[in-house]
């Protein structure tokens, strides 16, 4: 009946002279198709894949069975379910934003909004693949469009809300976010590739070519992820960020250091030794001229952060004679390599990721 139905419906287009006919044929496979439809949906709300199977087969031999997914991805309780506005508000004030913008603290780990909603999407797209794969005729074809509204609809809100949010605390808080999501997401990845392929092959039959008639679960997963982070890391935005960040996180550090330096220069500029005047030549190529109670240029006022792991009333700086000759205190050189050290690790998981 499928296949009438559709030589049926491809022969009005060749039918010119008898426009009855042709909205007879029309209405004929419009209701045809509404009929199989809800067949489909009921089978679907009854929970019955063998009925299902049946309704998604004729409908595909019909016209493709497009309007059959539509129907099993749109009334999925996957997206059906939203997340309440009550949870929204607790994901913008999680206690996971307090380190955030911490540089003496290590990264927190990915936030616990995000990871949830990645444990949800894991379940759900391991049952289905099972569903999927008895039901519909060309279930790789499905399985694209349930991807690809997973990651449109549910993953790329979030993530926008989460980095959205960090950004308002500072850019450290950011390029964290955006390195720990892009980590985590990449895992999530790996866990649907296998069980798209490895557990429940998907494949869609072969063309009278022999070529795949759409992209398999694979290809479209590694797509959804480049679509997913192109927008922050296309361009050297990432790396913009990544450099203002540090900018920020070092001036505030050795800024003391700075200052003190230019503090001797203007009070000891008489018998100075060579590395006390190759010091200062340092600090007035990295600062411009400064007087004693100006901050460094490299500090902005906006940007503070609370170092949690260090006394308010400490300093960065060592006196180490009589003079006034001071150094980079210990702890604050040892900070210095901290940050950068985490800065290449983002930078490995962000621009390598790009590149490939």
């Amino acid at each position: 009946a499928a296949i009438i139905a559709r030589r049926l419906n491809a022969a009005t287009k060749e039918i010119d002279n008898d426009p009855k006919a042709r909205t007879a044929i029309e209405k004929f496979c419009e209701s045809f198709e509404n009929e199989i439809l809800e067949d489909f949906n009921k089978a679907y709300a009854d929970g019955e894949p063998r009925q299902m199977a049946h309704c998604a087969k004729v409908l595909s031999e019909f016209n493709g069975g497009t309007s059959c997914v539509q129907i099993y991805v749109n009334q999925h309780e996957f997206f059906m379910s939203n997340m309440a506005m009550d949870d929204m508000e607790q994901m913008r004030e999680s206690e996971d934003n307090a380190n955030l913008s911490n540089p003496d603290l290590p990264p927190p780990e990915v936030d616990t909004s995000l990871v949830k909603l990645y444990d949800d999407i894991r379940i759900t797209v391991r049952r289905e693949a099972g569903i999927i794969s008895s039901v519909f005729p060309q279930p790789a074809t499905v399985m694209q469009v349930l991807l690809q509204r997973v990651f449109a609809q549910s993953i790329q809100n979030h993530i926008e809300m989460l980095l959205l949010r960090s950004e308002r605390y500072s850019e450290l808080a950011y390029l964290r976010t955006l390195a720990s999501t892009h980590a985590e997401t990449k895992r999530l990845i790996e866990n649907l590739k296998f069980y798209c392929d490895k557990e429940v092959p998907l494949r869609d039959a072969a063309d009278i070519n022999g070529l795949p008639t759409s992209a398999s679960p694979d290809e479209t997963l590694d797509r959804c992820m480049d679509d997913l982070f192109v927008t922050y890391t296309e361009g050297g935005r990432y790396l913009k960020k990544e450099q203002e960040s540090l900018r920020k996180l070092f001036g505030n550090i050795v800024s003391e250091f700075l200052n003190a330096m230019q503090q001797r220069k203007i009070t000891s500029v008489r018998n100075q030794s060579v590395l006390t005047r190759t010091l200062n030549q340092i600090s007035s190529n990295s600062s411009g001229i400064m007087s004693p109670s100006t901050p460094s240029p490299l500090i902005n006022d906006s940007v503070q952060y609370s170092l949690s792991g260090r006394d308010k009333e400490s300093s960065n700086v060592v006196v180490v004679d009589e003079n006034g000759f001071c150094l980079l205190a210990p702890d604050a050189v040892l900070s210095i390599l901290n940050i950068h050290a985490e800065a290449i690790m983002r930078c490995v998981e962000l621009e390598d990721a790009q590149e490939s």
